[in-house]
């Protein structure tokens, strides 16, 4: 939708118009001065230094980032821990609320960008492979949810800032603690040869699955309450049919 469509709909219904502010409020307008793409959020300009010179392409400015740099309204200078463009967006939200990178908050978004960026090479280290252990493909299937997750997570946190501290809580609470025991789940993925490779990723992976068996477990809990809650319930009554066969 263009300029003109956002205003014609939040003339005509206001949550149109809620849409329309939250867009303008993310929108980073990027320029190229070399190696650099230049853009700014909230007060808080996001410089994206490239391995090499990119052609006048919008999509380039998240192509080969060498490092991403934001500086705030004081003209403090931060060098981010990552190099995804949209964690970038995320964490000049965050610096415009007057946090910084390496404070507990910054390190919420730099673990979501991480785990994102890890469980995505584990999916590549693992396409294309067959394990002869069925628990890896729920390895991968969880991993391949987690990253979709983490993702919708940091575009809420690019684009809502009118919601910022809820949404940064939720994803604090979906990333819960992290898994270093990761024994079991390495022998899923060992055929005659481990790939050594994986150990850069796994952890991110074992945390993933157990995000899904955790969720499944729960559910299986709600499941059983239901059911004992209508048992105990006098009013419950268990009809049996006979068998016609």
């Amino acid at each position: 939708l263009s300029r003109r469509d956002y205003e014609f709909l939040a003339k005509t219904n206001p949550e149109k118009k809620k849409m329309k502010e939250s867009l303008e409020e993310s929108r980073v307008l990027w320029q190229r001065k070399g190696k650099v793409s230049e853009g700014s959020l909230n007060n808080v300009r996001i410089h994206v230094v490239h391995n090499e010179r990119m052609l006048e392409n919008p999509n380039n400015r998240l192509l080969k980032v060498d490092r991403i740099f934001l500086v705030n309204e004081s003209g403090e200078k931060f060098l981010l821990p990552f190099k995804s463009v949209s964690g970038a967006k995320a964490m000049a939200n965050h610096v415009s609320r007057g946090g910084n990178p390496y404070d507990s908050n910054g390190q919420i978004i730099s673990r979501a960008v991480n785990e994102m960026r890890n469980l995505g090479r584990f999916a590549s280290a693992t396409r294309s492979r067959t394990f002869e252990a069925a628990e890896a493909s729920n390895v991968i299937r969880a991993a391949q949810t987690v990253k979709e997750n983490l993702k919708r997570h940091l575009n809420r946190l690019s684009n809502n800032s009118r919601r910022f501290d809820e949404s940064l809580q939720s994803l604090a609470d979906f990333l819960g603690e992290q898994v270093d025991d990761v024994t079991e789940v390495k022998a899923w993925f060992t055929q005659q040869t481990y790939n050594e490779n994986l150990d850069n990723y796994l952890a991110s992976a074992a945390g993933a699955y157990k995000k899904l068996r955790e969720n499944t477990l729960n559910k299986l809990d709600e499941v059983s309450d239901s059911v004992k809650n209508k048992i105990l319930n006098p009013k419950f009554k268990l009809l049996l049919k006979a068998d016609k066969s």
